[in-house]
């Protein structure tokens, strides 16, 4: 894989800086497909109870808490999931 540096602004103007790996796959129709290995801490928490990072692989990584991770990590759901009052958590 690779190693990519995130860098962005923070909101007082800082600069911030994040390591993500990137990770290939290689279709069985040809070609390849590249993957953000997500950093975060899984949410629940008690999803790992070793305390370690997702390392998930997926396609789009969100910013929150000052931290690039996966939907999952975030604790993000979809709108319908919020409409209704279920908490439907990603994994």
């Amino acid at each position: 894989g690779w190693e990519v540096e995130l860098e962005w602004m923070g909101r007082r103007g800082a600069a911030r800086r994040q390591r993500v790996m990137l990770r290939a796959t290689y279709p069985g129709f040809g070609g390849v497909r590249w993957w953000w290995e997500c950093g975060g801490v899984p949410r629940p928490r008690w999803e790992r109870l070793d305390g370690g990072l997702c390392l998930r692989r997926t396609g789009t990584l969100y910013l929150r808490e000052r931290r690039w991770a996966c939907r999952a990590c975030h604790g993000l759901t979809y709108q319908s999931c919020r409409d209704s009052g279920k908490r439907h958590w990603v994994w």
